[in-house]
């Protein structure tokens, strides 16, 4: 692969369309081409990931894996009776994984089944939109090799404290049961509830139902919800159209969590604290993989942007690197970052 485009910014949410096609109008600077060196065994791999599994784009653990704490997140409550240091988040790893990093961010790609933004006022609010999602074969393992569903002491003391009002009985109806077959990706794409960006988000992934999508972020279980495996707060959400005519359009979407839940060291317990699941500054990488044959037209990519907020040009960001090719095929991958203030 030859990396032709390093640009980066600034940015607490961004929601950008990437076209591409051999006739699409170029917005951004002249792609820059660098010498190809040969292909590497490598290379070849990670671009049949990219293209094989996760829509032609891989994410923000392009450059390696991006580690996480081992705490678990407290939840604030806005119940005086209720204390703020109860654990309710916990990240996940796979059992028996000896490597030296296992907490680590992860993606998850499958089938949108459903799209909502969440309406919870009271002790534990909630704006998140939730996505939940049927993950392909490859990433079943989110579940599978997740934490099993659990009913626990959260969730008694909920239901039992507000005398049967509030919460659940038990994890064994069969709507908790149900719910074990997804993954849930969640994010509150602004620190402003009233803001748009949920909505547009929502109505956008609501309109893919049964269709591919690709969220990026914190792999967790959560202990007020039966244990279920999500990815939260999912940082990085994409997927990809084929428009026809040779042309493709990337959504692709880059966030930091506006509720503020995981953020700061103190709010972990019971575990490493040294990196905050979203703390900022939350960088996003999209490293889009496609081809262009030699002595033919360029790929051109054009970017038009569906709602950002807080974003900043950061100067002499487009680099050149040497990559790789296969017979007359050039193989690339156009790299775009934004990072928040």
């Amino acid at each position: 692969m030859d990396w032709l485009r390093n640009t980066s910014g600034r940015s607490n949410e961004h929601l950008s369309d990437w076209k591409t096609g051999t006739g699409n109008r170029n917005l951004d600077s002249p792609v820059c081409k660098s010498a190809l060196g040969a292909h590497a065994a490598s290379d070849a791999s990670l671009w049949a990931h990219a293209m094989q599994e996760q829509m032609g784009v891989i994410g923000s653990d392009f450059r390696g894996v991006e580690e996480i704490a081992s705490a678990a997140f407290e939840r604030a409550s806005n119940n005086p009776l209720i204390p703020d240091y109860l654990n309710f988040w916990y990240p996940q790893k796979q059992p028996r994984d000896h490597r030296s990093v296992v907490y680590f961010k992860r993606t998850c790609v499958g089938k949108v089944d459903d799209a909502h933004i969440a309406d919870i006022s009271g002790t534990y609010q909630d704006h998140d939109v939730n996505i939940s999602i049927a993950p392909n074969e490859k990433y079943r393992y989110l579940i599978t090799d997740g934490h099993p569903r659990e009913y626990t002491d959260l969730m008694s003391a909920q239901w039992n404290l507000s005398l049967h009002q509030s919460g659940q009985p038990n994890c064994d109806d069969s709507n908790s049961i149900a719910e074990f077959n997804f993954v849930e990706a969640e994010i509150q794409p602004s620190g402003d509830v009233h803001a748009p960006t949920a909505k547009i988000l929502t109505n956008m992934i609501g309109a893919r139902r049964g269709q591919d999508i690709c969220v990026y972020g914190p792999w967790i279980y959560d202990k007020g919800h039966c244990c279920h495996a999500e990815i939260h707060p999912a940082e990085q959400i994409w997927w990809k159209d084929d428009l026809g005519g040779n042309e493709k359009r990337y959504a692709l979407k880059v966030f930091c969590d506006g509720s503020k839940r995981f953020w700061w060291r103190d709010q972990m317990d019971d575990g490493t604290k040294l990196k905050p699941w979203g703390a900022p500054p939350t960088r996003g990488i999209f490293a889009i993989a496609f081809e262009a044959e030699l002595g033919k037209p360029a790929v051109k990519f054009g970017v038009s942007n569906v709602d950002d907020y807080n974003v900043a040009v950061i100067p002499n960001s487009n680099q050149a690197y040497n990559g790789c090719s296969q017979s007359l095929v050039q193989h690339y991958a156009l790299y775009r970052q934004w990072k928040r203030l």
